[in-house]
């Protein structure tokens, strides 16, 4: 205990500010995409952005609740390495590799949840 009330910073230790977070908006950045619906009882249906892109599909869905965006993202990844779905050790590769990618994703994900991005 003593050990520990006596520690003190090491030489090129310092408390710094967290790195900025890129996913807040500025005030400047926010784009009103307001749309108007033909009967104020009709609920809000996602509409597709074409984007002239294969790799991925891009909606908007009108939130009049709280006039908050929200950003969901999902991915699949195919694979046919280590014969996937059909072996048992294929599925803890696959467990393994979830796990490691969220792990990567964790500081990304954190500033995302801070900024109101999260799912």
């Amino acid at each position: 205990m003593a050990k520990l009330q006596n520690a003190t910073p090491s030489e090129g230790m310092k408390l710094d500010y967290p790195p900025e977070n890129d996913l807040m908006p500025n005030a400047e950045d926010v784009v009103s995409k307001k749309v108007e619906r033909q009967e104020d009882t009709s609920a809000a249906v996602p509409i597709s952005l074409n984007t002239g892109s294969d790799n991925f599909e891009l909606w908007f869905k009108q939130d009049d609740t709280f006039d908050q965006p929200f950003v969901s993202m999902n991915c699949k990844i195919y694979t046919s390495d280590c014969m996937f779905p059909y072996t048992l050790k294929s599925h803890i590769y696959a467990s393994l590799w979830q796990v490691m990618f969220d792990e990567h994703l964790r500081e990304f994900s954190y500033m995302a949840e801070e900024a109101g991005v999260n799912s």
